[in-house]
């Protein structure tokens, strides 16, 4: 099956559509974003796992404001302008396990097996956490994968303050995954 490629466009002012981002940095692009990463009847929330609804969502440059997780779906790309990759930032009262969320959990576990979750990445991002206090716990991507998936030109920004509760990438269980970085990840985390 071919894979979907869905763009989230910039509109002009006061000429947007329920399932478009602004990338104003002003407005609140969460439900946008998510809509459209689910757009299709991708393998979400209590789907064991399914490579029938493939998608890839491309963000255009801009400043894209979350208050919470961007959840990728099972099979599903998230890539930026390698140009001018496009900034994820999060509110100051953000809430979520990552601004990008690999594997939500629901019900007290992970919705999937890390282990049988593959062919996805996420490429060409700014992850940027610094409107997030210091003393309240912020990770970059919540990523826990399997083979053949990758991240790729993704760059962390998060607070250098003493004693920051900020992790640029949290990996529990899993397999192995590629990285691209531009970067150095200074705040990693791996649980097995």
């Amino acid at each position: 099956m071919a894979q979907r490629v869905i763009i989230i466009p910039l509109f002009e002012q006061n000429d947007l559509n329920s399932n478009a981002g602004t990338g104003d940095g002003v407005t609140d692009d969460t439900a946008a974003i998510n809509a459209a990463v689910s757009d299709g009847g991708r393998c979400g929330q209590g789907c064991p796992g399914s490579t029938k609804t493939p998608g890839s969502i491309y963000f255009p440059s801009g400043t894209y404001l979350i208050s919470s997780s961007v959840v990728d779906q099972y099979y599903t790309n998230l890539i930026g302008n390698p140009n001018n990759p496009p900034v994820l930032k999060a509110t100051r009262d953000f809430s979520g396990f990552g601004l990008i969320d690999g594997n939500t959990y629901y019900g007290g576990g992970l919705n999937w097996a890390s282990t049988v979750i593959f062919w996805r990445q996420v490429r060409n991002f700014v992850l940027d956490m610094t409107n997030i206090p210091a003393e309240s716990a912020a990770t970059g991507m919540h990523w826990p994968t399997a083979q053949a998936t990758s991240i790729q030109n993704v760059e962390f920004r998060m607070s250098s303050a003493p004693g920051t509760q900020h992790i640029g990438l949290f990996v529990e269980s899993g397999e192995f995954v590629f990285f691209f970085l531009p970067t150095p990840v200074t705040h990693f985390s791996h649980r097995r």
